[in-house]
C-alpha cells in the first residue's frame, strides 16, 4: 500500500509540474508579447507581423515559440535536480505542449477566428485588427490580459467575420 501511495503521489507531482509549466508558458507568452510592443529592439520587428497579419503555419508557429523552449529546458533542468527526473520530463512536455496550442491558437485566429470556441472573444484577432497595440497580449488564453488588466472587450464580430466561410476547427495551415 505504501508503494501504490508513493506511486500515486509521483503521479500528482508529475501532473502538477505540467499543468505549472503550461500556466507558466502562458505567462511567458504573454509578457513576451507585451515586450515585443514596447522595446526598441523587438517592436520594429513585431510590428512588420502587424502590418503582414499573417502567419506562416502552425508549424512554422509552433518553431517561432520553440524559441522559449531554452528557459523552460533550463527550468525543467532545475526540477529534475531538486524533485525527480519525471517530473523535469513532465515540465518540459508541458512547456512544449502549451507551445504547440499556443502554435495552434495563433494561426486559428488568423486564418479562422470563428472557430476560437474557448474564448469569449478571438483575443489575439482583436488585437491586430482592431489595432490594439496596448491590448490583448494573449494567443492561447486571455487570462494573463484580465490579471494585468490589459483585456479589452470589443464587439468583434461584424460583417467581415460574418462573410468568412465556415470551416472547422482544424481547417487552417498546418505546414
Amino acid at each position: 500500500m505504501d508503494r501504490l501511495f508513493q506511486d500515486a503521489l509521483g503521479v500528482l507531482q508529475c501532473c502538477v509540474f505540467f499543468a505549472a509549466a503550461a500556466t507558466g508558458g502562458s505567462l511567458f507568452e504573454y509578457l513576451v508579447h507585451r515586450m515585443m510592443h514596447r522595446s526598441p529592439f523587438m517592436a520594429a520587428a513585431h510590428r512588420r507581423h502587424h502590418e503582414r497579419n499573417a502567419t506562416g503555419g502552425v508549424l512554422h508557429e509552433f518553431l517561432e515559440h520553440c524559441r522559449g523552449v531554452p528557459v523552460a529546458l533550463a527550468l525543467g533542468a532545475l526540477v529534475v535536480a531538486f524533485v525527480s527526473i519525471a517530473s523535469g520530463v513532465a515540465f518540459f512536455l508541458g512547456a512544449t505542449a502549451y507551445g504547440a496550442w499556443s502554435a495552434y491558437a495563433h494561426e486559428l485566429q488568423h486564418t479562422n477566428p470563428k472557430q476560437c470556441f474557448w474564448l469569449r472573444m478571438p483575443i489575439h484577432y482583436v488585437h491586430h485588427n482592431h489595432g490594439m497595440w496596448h491590448h490583448n497580449f494573449g494567443v492561447g488564453t486571455d487570462l494573463w490580459d484580465r490579471v494585468f488588466g490589459t483585456y479589452r472587450r470589443v464587439e468583434w464580430l461584424g460583417e467581415q467575420e460574418r462573410a468568412m466561410p465556415d470551416r472547422g476547427a482544424l481547417d487552417l495551415r498546418w505546414i
